[in-house]
């Protein structure tokens, strides 16, 4: 996503994991739409049978939904975003973690506000909110590749 060029778009992928074992599934089709979809099948498909995982993809939305106006987008009046659903055996459904960004075939690849967090359907608020954000960005940190560069990414300098 960061060296993304104009017109490419991330193949949504997941992360499982059954016991210690953690695989990589990457899900391609001829549009994105329907590569979410067969990975969003893939995964119910196969959710009884896993303890873990995190299903992510690129698409659009309303910038107002992260309060932002006048991002260099993919589309005048949209947001580019990485929506991540995660899940585990201990959750009833999944949660969605959606973080807007600044594609990199606008000159230079920015993560812009704050990760909106969605639970059951509806946009998590105030300080839970904020607790599970820290937890992702806590996450990002872990991330052996992705750790040194979020300071740069971030629009905000957090």
């Amino acid at each position: 996503m960061s060296d993304l060029v104009a017109g490419q778009a991330l193949a949504p992928l997941a992360f499982v994991r059954r016991g210690t074992d953690l695989q990589l599934m990457r899900f391609e089709a001829e549009t994105q739409e329907l590569a979410i979809q067969g990975g969003k099948a893939a995964l119910a498909k196969k959710q009884s049978t896993l303890d873990a995982w995190a299903f992510a993809r690129e698409g659009l939305m309303d910038e107002r939904a992260f309060e932002l106006s006048g991002v260099q987008s993919s589309e005048a009046g949209k947001v580019d975003v990485l929506a991540v659903d995660a899940w585990s055996h201990e959750m009833k459904e999944p949660i969605t973690v959606i973080q807007a960004y600044q594609p990199f075939a606008s000159g230079a690849f920015k993560v812009l506000g704050q990760a909106l967090i969605v639970a059951e359907g509806a946009t998590v608020e105030g300080a839970r909110a904020e607790r599970l954000r820290k937890l992702v960005y806590a996450g990002v940190q872990k991330h052996e590749k992705v750790a040194p560069m979020w300071k740069q990414w971030r629009s905000d300098s957090k």
